[in-house]
């Protein structure tokens, strides 16, 4: 709802990820101060898209917004790997932001023939994986993609309120 002004819309803001997500994500959720659903995966600790279809509807029925839902591609726990081809166009749907934690198995897909397991990436809003699990770079490499550089950049942009140096020459050269 646009009319909703910012200190009513924070409460009802909630991000999305599974029971084997990194515990970052959660850390995140609380430093934004944005409720975070976890939700069940299935026997092969894969979350599915069914589970977050019904979660979604049932948090817009409740008057919240989702914004935000982590998939896993290979997790370190269990390399599990959700199905991001039923996940993402259900996040396309309902305009909610779709990371791809890949941190764990991304390099993988260097390799040909792991890239099937990747079916629906098209939806990913961004992408991270980190070269030190597999590709023996320095501990903390971490590559992070993302589909709208535009909306990622201008979430960091801020307006000074001083005068910048092209303004300040504006004024004078006049």
């Amino acid at each position: 709802n646009p009319n909703l002004s910012n200190i009513e819309l924070l409460p009802r803001l909630i991000a999305y990820c599974s029971e084997e997500s990194e515990m970052y994500v959660k850390k995140i959720a609380d430093l934004l101060f944005v409720q975070l659903r976890i939700l069940p995966t299935d026997e092969t600790y894969s979350l599915q898209g069914e589970t977050v279809k019904t979660a979604v509807i049932n948090d817009i029925s409740q008057g919240l917004v989702p914004i935000f839902l982590c998939v896993n591609f290979g997790t370190v726990s269990s390399t599990a790997i959700d199905d991001l081809a039923q996940i993402g166009p259900l996040c396309k749907k309902y305009k909610i932001w779709c990371h791809v934690d890949a941190s764990y198995g991304g390099c993988s897909l260097l390799c040909e023939e792991m890239r099937p397991l990747c079916k629906g990436l098209e939806f990913a809003d961004s992408f991270n994986t980190d070269a030190d699990k597999w590709c023996l770079a320095h501990d903390g490499v971490s590559c992070l993609w993302v589909k709208d550089r535009k909306k990622y950049c201008s979430a960091f942009m801020t307006a000074s309120p001083y005068p910048k140096p092209e303004d300040v020459n504006l004024l004078y050269n006049r």
